[in-house]
């Protein structure tokens, strides 16, 4: 009980976890002093028998004895602790928050601007002079992001929960990655055609696969 109560909380998780914890102690401490008082009758015992207790005998027999008055203090000092530490990661949660919002601005600006961009097949580049495959690669960094801002914002809301606060409207987020799916899937499309396209041209008649060029044609056609 002493380590968990001392142990510094490292995350607003484990702060949540260790008042779950506090709250089970007054049920815990009822079997200790079940524990204690059978010590201190074997105590008893000894002492009628004039028995000779070494110097670790008598702390240890006094350690069981103030154990639940121990424990008790230590509450107090570990809910101090924690009080302190939540307000810490509150601060640390805000700030990153903003962060956060600063990415989504910057990403719904991204995601926007595909929405301009076009392209003509000349051997994979586009009007503007962008490689396919360099946009293509692009595209699939805005997607990690996208994924990645999608957990931030749910582990952003958890942490609310946690913290007894409104959660926070993080709609945007999805109405970004759904308004980009679209560009993501036609850039991916025209990658995996130019790729393909440079095989055709170049590798022998008789190994092309007609089915198989057949089927990613109708793949791209419905992108």
């Amino acid at each position: 009980m002493l380590a968990t109560l001392k142990k510094p909380p490292a995350s607003i998780e484990a702060i949540s976890q260790t008042r779950e914890y506090i709250l089970e102690i007054p049920e815990l401490l009822i079997e200790l002093q079940a524990d204690v008082d059978s010590v201190t009758k074997d105590y008893d015992l000894l002492d009628g028998l004039l028995y000779a207790y070494t110097n670790p005998d008598v702390k240890q027999r006094w350690h069981c004895y103030g154990l639940p008055h121990l424990i008790h203090s230590k509450i107090g000092e570990a809910l101090v602790q924690l009080d302190d530490r939540q307000a810490e990661f509150d601060k640390a949660m805000k700030d990153e928050q903003e962060e956060f919002n600063d990415e989504m601005a910057a990403l719904s600006k991204m995601v926007t601007n595909y929405n301009t961009r076009k392209v003509t097949w000349v051997m994979g580049v586009g009007k503007e002079g962008d490689a396919v495959e360099e946009t293509t690669a692009e595209v699939k960094r805005i997607s990690k992001r996208l994924i990645e801002a999608d957990a931030l914002a749910k582990k952003f809301n958890s942490r609310e929960v946690l913290f007894g606060v409104p959660q926070t409207d993080y709609s945007d987020v999805n109405r970004t990655s759904k308004a980009f799916e679209p560009y993501s899937a036609m850039w991916l499309a025209m990658n995996e055609f130019d790729r393909k396209r440079k095989i055709w041209m170049t590798d022998p008649f008789t190994s092309l696969d007609a089915e198989e060029i057949e089927k990613n044609v109708q793949t791209w056609w419905r992108t």
